[in-house]
């Protein structure tokens, strides 16, 4: 909820006349400058009621967070990490944490890695199995270099507070070719027990994907033999961004594609990597035999919004299961992927009205059919680009990105999880048990060129 500007340029005005306004303990957006009305005070870009206790974080201003690179992970203290790459920002490019506890309350955003004055990269965050957690980076070369650097580093999670992590390279691939583009296509990766597979796309001779486990042997962390695959032909070389999605030990669903998607398995074990099979939509994840598919339907012009369903169909994409109706979605928004949780997958965000004053966080899984199962009430009526939810001991964390004219706002917020028996179908409101909060905050505002542009030409 905001206060108009004038309110907030007209309060001496009023303290004159005797007139004090009744603001209550909503919090609201700071003015541009960062006041507040008095009694209220600005922390990380949101007015509070003093001696309220703040779920907040110092806001960071960066141009753009990408919609595949905001990861939620578990925290072993409980709560969650959120780990956002902020690839654009001139001086400031770097990989930063902010944790969300239980009771809502949201740390300052910490520096994990800083790559300083380099190009933006692709990032993909995991929780390793020793604590540390595990960044995979594709990077472009220096402005004299020609070849593409594939790292993998493992940084300290609970470094003392005012110390930088430790961080120590695991692996290092500088051998590919650089062939152009705006930015490296999205890397991902899933860790095991002892394991970290991950895929990226070498764009050479056509673009081919590869997939490799990286193995935990004493102190060192060895590679196993890469496993390749020719992109599939609606798929060009410089759009191959990678979802990996473990469906069973040693078995992943890779998905690849930017405007048109692509899923094929892969058994690490057995050092197999079958068809690519295309989809009429977005696969947001995958399951042993099963996909969930965003599709798209007809367009609102006047709201700017696409009717969407979720279907769940078979990893050849030629036969749907089931069809969930999904609501609706602002144009431009980027769902991107969903996360695992009781055999299902978490996902956001999800409304049945174009406007979002509530966002709504779904799930759905192969037995049963799509539910809401918590909502946030947005304190804002800007346009969504990506959302991200993950669920942990009875707690959404969930975390989304808004357009605010030139800026970009990053918000995070904490709700209780309900997780109703429903009949088959869907209900897009915040009723039928899901959970409520009314005070999500922001915690970075994203000041960007290019938001109303896509990610990449």
């Amino acid at each position: 909820m905001r206060p108009p500007a004038s309110l907030l340029g007209l309060s001496p005005f009023l303290l004159l006349l005797g007139c004090t306004p009744e603001l209550g303990d909503a919090p609201f957006a700071c003015s541009s400058d960062g006041a507040c009305p008095e009694g209220y005070a600005c922390r990380s870009a949101v007015c509070v009621l003093e001696g309220n206790t703040p779920q907040t974080a110092r806001p960071k201003r960066v141009t753009w967070i990408n919609s595949g690179e905001m990861f939620w992970l578990e925290a072993p203290s409980g709560g969650a990490s959120l780990l956002v790459n902020d690839g654009f920002s001139p001086g400031a490019h770097g990989i930063f944490e902010i944790h969300a506890a239980p009771d809502g309350t949201i740390s300052e955003p910490r520096e994990l890695l800083a790559y300083g004055d380099q190009f933006p990269m692709a990032s993909s965050v995991v929780a390793l199995s020793d604590g540390r957690y595990g960044v995979i980076t594709l990077s472009f070369p220096a402005i004299d270099g020609d070849k593409l650097t594939l790292k993998v580093l493992a940084v300290e999670r609970n470094a003392p507070k005012g110390s930088a992590p430790a961080v120590e390279t695991l692996y290092t691939n500088d051998e590919e070719p650089f062939l152009g583009g705006t930015e490296p296509a999205y890397v991902s990766a899933v860790a095991g027990d002892g394991t970290i597979d991950l895929a990226w796309t070498r764009p050479d001779a056509g673009g081919r994907v590869e997939v490799l486990r990286l193995s935990k042997d004493g102190a060192l962390w060895k590679p196993g033999t890469p496993l390749r695959k020719a992109l599939p032909p609606n798929v060009l070389p410089l759009s191959g961004d990678c979802a990996l999605f473990p469906v069973a030990k040693d078995k992943l669903v890779l998905r690849v594609g930017f405007e048109e998607f692509a899923l094929a398995e892969v058994d690490v074990a057995a050092g197999t990597f079958g068809e690519f099979a295309g989809h009429a939509g977005l696969p947001i994840f995958a399951w042993d035999g099963k996909a969930l598919v965003l599709r798209f339907g007809d367009e609102n012009e006047a709201t700017a919004s696409l009717s969407v369903s979720y279907a769940l169909t078979d990893l050849a994409g030629i036969k749907d299961d089931a069809v969930d109706q999904g609501g609706a979605l602002q144009d431009g928004t980027d769902v991107y992927t969903a996360l695992p949780y009781e055999g299902g997958a978490l996902f956001a965000p999800l409304s049945s009205d174009p406007a979002f004053p509530e966002l709504g966080i779904g799930w759905r899984s192969p037995t049963e059919p799509l539910r809401q199962v918590a909502t946030v009430k947005r304190q804002s009526a800007d346009r969504i680009y990506s959302a991200r939810a993950l669920a942990a001991q009875g707690k959404v964390y969930v975390a989304w990105t808004e357009f605010h004219e030139s800026l970009m706002d990053l918000w995070v917020a904490v709700v209780p999880l309900s997780m109703p028996r429903m009949s088959a179908g869907m209900s897009a409101s915040a009723g039928d048990g899901a959970a409520e909060v009314s005070a999500p905050r922001r915690v970075a505002r994203l000041p960007m060129d290019l938001a109303r542009a896509w990610r990449k030409p």
